[in-house]
């Protein structure tokens, strides 16, 4: 009887010495400075990164056999940029007020950069290459809080 007591004394020491050293381990640790160091992305220059746009909304849009997989893209900001991912085509793509007859080649991604003027519902275009409307959709422009 008295040697489990040994037994399951020594256990309990050796555990509490194995926390300890876990502890003072961890300590140790925490008094070591970050090895994350904050800086710029490596090979990204400090000018490259300043002049990247901050105010941008980025929008995806995708064509499938000459129509817009969704009837509606809403954004908050005014300066947009759009990429279109054309599944066929070719397409050209039109923006009430915002954008003039943009083309999209065939099987292709097309970047459109555009400024919205100010917030509110504009209809998007999309035409085959004989100029033959294929379909629409919405591009709501709205202001954050507001819907």
């Amino acid at each position: 009887m008295r040697r489990r007591s040994l037994v399951a004394t020594a256990a309990r020491c050796a555990g509490i010495v194995f926390a300890t050293a876990l502890l003072a381990a961890g300590a140790a640790a925490c008094q070591q400075q970050s090895m994350i160091q904050p800086g710029p992305l490596p090979g990204a220059s400090p000018t490259a990164l300043a002049s990247m746009p901050q105010d941008v909304e980025y929008v995806d849009v995708k064509v499938q056999n000459g129509k817009f997989t969704e009837d509606r893209y809403d954004v908050q900001k005014s300066e947009i940029r759009m990429t279109v991912l054309a599944d066929g085509g070719p397409y050209v793509l039109a923006i009430d007020s915002l954008v003039g007859p943009q083309p999209l080649s065939a099987d292709a991604e097309t970047v459109v950069a555009f400024t919205a003027p100010a917030a509110g519902e504009y209809t998007m275009t999309l035409r085959g290459p004989d100029g033959t409307e294929t379909d629409t959709a919405v591009l709501n422009v709205h202001r954050p809080g507001f819907e």
